[in-house]
């Protein structure tokens, strides 16, 4: 039998998207959330900490409320910066990061109604009353989006939707 000189794939060390060397749970470890700057969210420091989140104190995130962002396979590939009050642009994406490829909060999502929000902090105070199934978008919503939500739903047997 002729033998098959294939190599086998290489595994690449880091998800694609993400910066090498980007460490998440060092990145994460450095985030504050129990700050005073961010109790005016009226979000608790226990959900901040359970969706990897918090204050910020340094780097592109600095004075910002930092979250994680997972890819459709729920790993952390980057953290956004959440404007703590007007501040524009209301939300930063890191370089490398489509924010319309991400839909934030699918990786909790389970069987059931979908509820769809506007905001990243608005899935924070859903989930803080209960409400797990609670995505956003991270732009404005495009067709390409849309495609994406009717497949996230139909792969977690979600069979309704309802905007918020």
């Amino acid at each position: 039998a002729p033998q098959n000189n294939k190599s086998p794939p290489t595994v690449p060390t880091s998800p694609p998207g993400r910066k090498p060397g980007f460490d998440v749970a060092a990145y994460a470890a450095k985030l504050d959330p129990g700050a005073p700057a961010l109790a005016p969210l009226g979000i608790s420091a226990e959900t901040l900490k359970d969706w990897k989140a918090g204050y910020s104190n340094s780097g592109t995130n600095r004075g910002r409320l930092a979250i994680a962002l997972h890819d459709r396979d729920g790993n952390t590939i980057g953290f956004a910066g959440r404007a703590l009050s007007n501040e524009q642009p209301p939300l930063i994406i890191p370089n490398g990061i489509n924010p319309q490829e991400i839909i934030f909060g699918s990786e909790r999502v389970e069987q059931g109604t979908l509820y769809l929000v506007r905001d990243v902090l608005d899935v924070l105070k859903a989930h803080e009353s209960g409400v797990t199934n609670c995505v956003c978008f991270l732009t404005e919503i495009t067709g390409l989006q849309i495609e994406m939500l009717a497949a996230l739903m139909a792969t977690k047997h979600c069979d309704t939707i309802e905007l918020f």
